[in-house]
């Protein structure tokens, strides 16, 4: 008796089963329909989520050339771009490539973004291009590079910047070694052969760890060779924890001291001390300032208060870091915020 019953009910709910079927299949069609007629629209009308969604970022990024893949044409041109080093074996020559990741640790934090490294990389081997050309300015090729037993060679202590062996990698990376390492030859790796231009003049890549607060005005300070320098907001560096630094000094040992210019950015470009003019730079290297954006309050000694850290021209890496963390901009688009009339060419 409980069989038949059962069996009833089993064929019951098979009757029911049926019967649900068609509506479930019905409803998956009208979703997709749905879904691809949205799609539809929006590619229609060209609908896009904008790249810059904080209405404090400022959205003039100035023409940007996009590096394709098969603009990479000779890997040959690359790998014979040489980078000569001094080590305690002797003078060692290192491709350039394998040199930005040496270089890429000695100048900025390991830490940032995948793009910020990104940037900097790019940067970097614009500088070493720029300084093959600048060095044979005399005798360059056609291409613009010295040719010595077909090397494009640079002396490393020849560029602005400053760079590590891999032995002092090491003990400077302590145990991240082996992921900071990884990761700059990824940010390396997904530059390969690109650098910055300004028109037709490589990129001196300035960078800088932190601005004032607003990057400096290059042509303002520099001359019009480097108005490619932009003055762009940073103000997210305010609430940085080493934004303002405090250092404190016997009124011997900076008697008269009086600031007598600054630039647009707040940068101290003049100043009196014991009755002859300097400027912000070179007060800021005799006193070891973190910047040359500072303020003097003489009392029983003479505080002095520095905004940033570094020159405060060109990349600050502090805010790019920001930007590609929080609004998603690639590497590019990093450089081209921080320069003027920015195209990207490869070697």
């Amino acid at each position: 008796m409980g069989k038949s019953r059962n069996s009833k009910l089993f064929k019951k709910r098979k009757k029911i089963c049926r019967k649900r079927k068609p509506d479930i299949f019905v409803l998956i069609m009208a979703v997709t329909f749905i879904f691809l007629y949205i799609f539809a629209f929006i590619k229609a009308t060209d609908i896009r989520v904008p790249k810059f969604p904080y209405r404090n970022l400022e959205r003039k990024v100035e023409k940007v050339e996009t590096v394709s893949a098969h603009i990479f044409e000779s890997e040959k041109k690359r790998e014979s771009c040489i980078i000569c080093c001094k080590t305690a074996a002797g003078v060692q020559e290192i491709p350039l490539e394998e040199f930005l990741v040496l270089a890429l640790g000695a100048n900025i934090d390991m830490e940032y973004e995948l793009e910020t490294l990104k940037a900097q990389v790019v940067l970097l081997r614009g500088n070493c291009v720029r300084g093959m050309e600048n060095r044979n300015s005399n005798t360059i090729s056609a291409n613009g590079f010295m040719e010595a037993k077909n090397k494009r060679m640079i002396d490393a202590d020849q560029l602005d910047f400053d760079y590590y062996s891999l032995e002092e990698l090491k003990i400077v990376w302590g145990n991240k070694y082996e992921v900071y390492y990884k990761k700059a030859k990824e940010a390396v790796k997904q530059t390969k052969g690109i650098y910055a231009k300004s028109g037709d003049m490589i990129l001196n890549g300035n960078f800088h760890a932190m601005s004032g607060g607003k990057t400096r005005n290059g042509e303002e300070i520099l001359g019009e060779e480097y108005a490619y320098l932009k003055s762009v907001s940073c103000e997210k560096n305010l609430e940085a924890h080493n934004f303002a630094q405090t250092k404190t000094f016997e009124t011997t040992e900076t008697s008269k001291l009086e600031i007598l210019e600054r630039d647009s950015s707040g940068y101290v470009t003049k100043v009196s001390w014991n009755g002859k003019n300097y400027s912000g730079e070179q007060i800021r290297q005799a006193l070891g300032l973190a910047s040359a954006n500072f303020e003097v309050e003489k009392g029983e000694h003479y505080c002095i208060t520095t905004k940033g850290i570094g020159h405060g021209f060109g990349f600050d890496q502090y805010y790019a870091n920001y930007m590609a963390k929080e609004t998603e901009l690639d590497y590019m688009e990093l450089i081209a915020y921080f320069y003027k009339d920015i195209i990207f060419s490869v070697i």
